[in-house]
């Protein structure tokens, strides 16, 4: 089982590699003097960042994973205040989050009489 997982972290690191190849490609050949902009090429642009900014989330929540998993010895001194921030956050989420949501659902439907 662990050398399945390790063969998908390793084919998700090449993944990376590769996308830090084309974007790297990519700069080396830019010219802002010949880009037209129009509105196909700044929504491209606004996918992009879309998806790096939710790959950039999931690769947060992998790492946070990892981290649960980890031996506490193992860990950096920032690493256990990563740890320690994030169980933190996920019981504050637990206990709070249905208040937070009944509050939204209440303000919401008031809003509309």
């Amino acid at each position: 089982m662990d050398s399945n997982f390790t063969d998908i972290i390793y084919q998700i690191h090449k993944k990376i590699i590769n996308l830090k190849n084309k974007s790297e490609y990519i700069k080396s050949k830019f010219n802002n003097n010949n880009l037209l902009v129009n509105e196909d090429k700044l929504n491209a642009l606004l996918d992009l960042i879309k998806y790096i900014n939710l790959l950039n989330d999931k690769l947060d929540d992998v790492k946070n994973i990892v981290l649960e998993t980890t031996d506490n010895n193992n860990l950096s001194a920032d690493e256990k205040e990563i740890l320690r921030n994030n169980k933190i956050n996920k019981l504050v989420s637990e206990k709070f989050m249905p208040y937070i949501i009944y509050a939204t659902i209440c303000l919401q439907s008031s809003e509309n009489l």
